[in-house]
């Protein structure tokens, strides 16, 4: 018995096409196909992408189809504007994550320039507090000198 089954295969094909689309893959004749176009690129020197005993390219083929780690493209479909496609995809998300970091970093220079400028009116402030305190401290000295000189008076 093959494992896995022409069934788990095309089940794991077909697994990301959502309900009412038409299946990669309707066929055996088309598993067959695909399997043995994926291992004759392995013969060729692709590099394998799934486990698998490495004399035996089918075996290899097969696994990687059932693992989902190749594509199975239907007829009629143009590689050169799916790798474009791709291409693209994979720019915008990098330019995606470049913003994202330069935000990041700008919001943790504006997160420690706020907390030096909350340091600095700390320190501001408790100076200012320090001369009015000393101000204080004078006004409570003239009162206690002019009650004693009251007391005194009396």
């Amino acid at each position: 018995m093959l494992h896995p089954s022409y069934n788990d295969l095309m089940e794991s094909v077909n697994s990301a096409v959502e309900q009412g689309e038409e299946p990669v893959v309707s066929s055996r004749y088309s598993i067959v196909i695909a399997t043995s176009k994926r291992a004759r690129q392995i013969i060729q020197g692709d590099p394998a992408m799934a486990g698998g005993d490495p004399k035996k390219p089918l075996s290899l083929a097969v696994n990687e189809v059932y693992e989902c780690k190749v594509n199975i493209l239907p007829e009629g479909t143009d590689v050169e504007e799916l790798k474009r496609i791709a291409v693209e995809e994979a720019i915008e998300r990098v330019k995606k994550e470049k913003l994202e970091e330069e935000a990041a970093k700008a919001a943790k220079a504006e997160k420690t320039e706020n907390a030096e400028n909350t340091e600095e009116s700390d320190e501001s402030e408790e100076s200012e507090n320090g001369e009015a305190d000393d101000a204080e401290d004078e006004d409570f000295d003239e009162e206690s000198e002019d009650s004693e000189e009251q007391t005194d008076a009396e």
